[in-house]
C-alpha cells in the first residue's frame, strides 16, 4: 500500500471519464447509462456491511484508490485517533488533512474494505477507482451526505439488489 498527498496519484487514474480535475466531479457530472445513485441511512446500515458489498461489486481490482476528499464536516461522527492509529499500523504518520490519497494493491482487498468502512462510519465522502487488468475500470463516489454512484455498473447486475436488500435506495 502506498500513500500520497492529494493529486500524487491523478496521473495513474486517469481512464474513462475521470480526468485529473476528478476531485471536482459532482454527481451532475457524472450521469449516464452505466451509473447508478443510490442513498443510505446511517442508523439502519453498519457502515462495514455496505462497505463489503461495494467491495464485493468492486470484485478483484489490479490497483485501487482511495481518496478521502470530504472530511471535517461531522466531526461528532469522527474517530481521528482510530483513523491515525490504524493508518499508523501501516507505515503512515500523517494526518487526513496531509495525506488523503491510499493506493492499495490487488493483495490489499480487507485493508481497502477497512478504510472504505472507517470512512462510511466517519461520514466522509471521497472516491474509490479501480482498474482491472482488461482496462475497465469502476469507481465509486460516496458524499458525505449518505449518497453515493456506482460507475461502470452493467445492467442487471447483482449490486442492484444487494443495495435493496441492505434497504439501500438504488436508482
Amino acid at each position: 500500500m502506498r500513500f500520497g498527498k492529494t493529486g500524487k496519484f491523478d496521473k495513474a487514474f486517469e481512464f474513462a471519464a475521470l480526468r485529473p480535475g476528478w476531485r471536482d466531479l459532482r454527481f451532475e457530472h457524472i450521469c449516464g447509462s452505466d451509473k447508478l445513485k443510490f442513498s443510505f441511512d446511517y442508523s439502519g446500515i453498519k457502515p462495514i456491511i455496505l462497505a463489503r458489498e461495494l467491495m464485493g461489486w468492486i470484485g478483484i481490482y489490479s490497483k485501487s484508490m482511495l481518496s478521502i476528499t470530504e472530511y471535517g464536516i461531522w466531526p461528532s461522527s469522527e474517530d481521528l485517533c482510530l483513523f491515525d492509529n490504524f493508518r499508523a499500523g501501516l507505515g503512515l504518520r500523517s494526518t487526513i488533512g496531509e495525506t488523503q490519497d491510499h493506493l492499495f494493491s490487488h493483495n490489499e482487498s480487507e485493508i481497502l474494505c477497512t478504510f472504505l468502512s472507517l470512512m462510511l462510519e466517519f461520514g466522509w465522502g471521497g472516491y474509490l477507482i479501480s482498474s482491472f487488468e482488461n482496462n475497465l475500470h469502476k469507481a465509486i463516489f460516496i458524499s458525505h451526505d449518505s449518497w453515493g454512484v456506482l460507475i461502470g455498473v452493467q445492467e442487471g447486475e447483482e449490486i442492484c439488489t444487494a443495495l435493496n436488500m441492505l434497504d439501500v435506495t438504488a436508482g
